[in-house]
């Protein structure tokens, strides 16, 4: 499959995804255990109204937790993707391909736990901390966000041989000496 129709594809998706949201979300919410029914949108918050208040979060985030996590898995796997499409020389992604498949299967990997990691924060009566923040905060400031940097590093490291190799080099320079020289650059340029 050609990867351009592949982004197609994963965009097509997360529409799907999106619109399966609102679907999802436009249903009422089941009363709560008291017997109140949370609006979606919120109630005005009783000591401040200019703010609204949404209940509790695991009776209006449950039903589309799990929507959520594949649109996360679609966007892991377009970013992915978007990255693959920017190196890949004669439709062929080459070896920073495996590279980049790692790092989104790392990524995807970070995304299923916070999302399962909120799921457990929101039912506990008694959530813990971690380094002072809430578990699934804490996997995000703390794993998520540093883990940012493996897509930077396999580029850095692999952009010269994946990107600019020495024949794409040696034509780019012969370019540039016969442009300086007012001449026309060489056919294969």
């Amino acid at each position: 499959m050609r990867l351009h129709w592949l982004l197609f594809g994963l965009l097509l998706a997360m529409c799907a995804v999106v619109g399966a949201a609102f679907v999802i979300a436009s249903d009422p919410p089941a009363a709560a255990a008291d017997g109140t029914t949370y609006p979606r949108a919120g109630y005005p918050h009783p000591e401040f109204p200019s703010m609204d208040a949404g209940g509790p979060g695991a009776a209006r985030h449950e039903p589309v937790i799990t929507v959520a996590w594949g649109f996360a898995m679609l966007q892991t796997a377009f970013l992915v993707g978007c990255l693959a499409f920017g190196v890949r020389r004669r439709e062929r992604v080459g070896p920073i391909g495996w590279r980049l498949a790692g790092c989104g299967v790392g990524l995807a990997g970070i995304l299923t736990v916070m999302v399962l990691t909120y799921a457990n924060y929101m039912a506990s009566p008694a959530p813990g901390l971690v380094l002072g923040m809430p578990v699934p905060t804490a996997w995000f400031l703390y794993v998520l966000w540093p883990f940012q940097l493996a897509f930077v590093l396999v580029f850095v490291l692999a952009f010269r041989a994946a990107v600019v190799d020495d024949g794409t080099l040696a034509r780019f320079r012969a370019i540039v000496d016969a442009r300086r020289a007012g001449r026309e650059p060489p056919a294969d340029g």
